[in-house]
């Protein structure tokens, strides 16, 4: 009777194309993170720009509308 890691030498061998494989892999998680932390940066710059009118004279007004404005937008474009 064989032992279970009798073949274990076989699932070390490199299967052909896979540092190709694991090389795409590593490069499309490299776009993710970048496309991620491009995200991030633009909604720390609109939280950046939403604190900034908030501070000014008639902050709040100006938000509310905007946010007002962007609701009534996103209804009429998912009516068609």
């Amino acid at each position: 009777m064989k032992s279970p890691n009798a073949g274990s030498s076989a699932l070390s061998e490199p299967v052909h194309g896979e540092l190709a494989e694991l090389a795409q892999n590593v490069a499309m998680l490299r776009v993710d993170t970048i496309a991620a932390m491009r995200d991030f940066l633009i909604l720390f710059v609109h939280l950046i720009v939403t604190v900034a009118r908030l501070a000014g004279p008639g902050g709040l007004r100006s938000v509310v509308s905007e946010s007002v404005l962007v609701r009534h937008q996103l209804l009429i474009l998912n009516r068609c």
